[in-house]
């Protein structure tokens, strides 16, 4: 199917492009946040660790 503008987009097309990067752009803001969160975590135990190692 040709369309008669090459240069834009139809409508459904644009909407469906911009929930894909939308869902995307969440996914990994989504994993990173929880990768942090663990990091965190696990770093702050050490140093507890190491601060009762120390006493």
């Amino acid at each position: 199917m040709e369309h008669n503008n090459p240069g834009k987009l139809p409508l459904f097309e644009k909407i469906l492009a911009g929930g894909c990067l939308a869902a995307l752009g969440t996914s990994v803001a989504s994993e990173s946040i929880f990768s942090m969160s663990i990091f965190s975590v696990t770093v702050l135990a050490i140093v507890f660790l190491f601060l009762e190692a120390w006493r």
